[in-house]
């Protein structure tokens, strides 16, 4: 695997952390309706992230070629980039994520979009809403269940992830790379 493929690998599965970072945080918080639909929007961008970092260790495709099918065939579709995982991830991934996904998309980070797929006809919002995204044992498990794609993600191509001081970036290096990989995809 070239070095500018893993990096990409790596930037998303980073972003992939991130954002179940973020849930976490945001979790302590969540008092109303808003914030809770973020939360599983968290988790979904968490699910695709590593989907995504898992696509570009396994694809064959070059650098550029994987990195454009990300972007213009995938978007936000998590069953697309499943549909072109490994067999045995496609397994993996059915046994960890057992959460019915396909009711959260990321549009709903919008209240007003959120109103609009939780509340019923009549004003309320619907059982969705209060057996899901209102239900904190259900956001744990679906929490759980990203977590350990994710490590199983890790265990495909382990990463060396390190938190390094501000004052310890060498951000002409770190430039460089960036620059580097950036020109590889354009």
């Amino acid at each position: 695997m070239s070095e500018q493929k893993k990096q990409l690998a790596e930037y998303f599965l980073s972003d992939s952390k991130d954002f179940l970072a973020r849930y976490i945080k945001l979790e302590e918080n969540a008092t109303h309706f808003g914030l809770r639909t973020k939360l599983i929007v968290e988790l979904m961008f968490s699910l695709e992230c590593a989907l995504k970092s898992l696509f570009i260790l396994e694809t064959s495709l070059s650098d550029k070629k994987a990195y454009k099918k990300i972007k213009k065939n995938f978007s936000h579709d998590i069953d697309k980039i499943i549909a072109d995982l490994s067999e045995e991830s496609k397994i993996v991934f059915d046994e960890k994520v057992t959460i019915d996904y396909q009711n959260y998309k990321v549009y709903q980070r919008y209240v007003f979009e959120s109103e609009m797929a939780f509340r019923e006809e009549v004003g309320a919002l619907g059982q969705i809403y209060y057996d899901t995204v209102n239900n904190h044992l259900w956001r744990k498990s679906f929490y759980e269940q990203v977590k350990s794609f994710i490590e199983y993600v890790e265990s495909k191509h382990p990463f060396e992830f390190k938190t390094i001081s501000f004052l310890n970036i060498d951000v002409e290096t770190e430039l460089l790379k960036f620059k580097k990989l950036k020109e590889m995809l354009d």
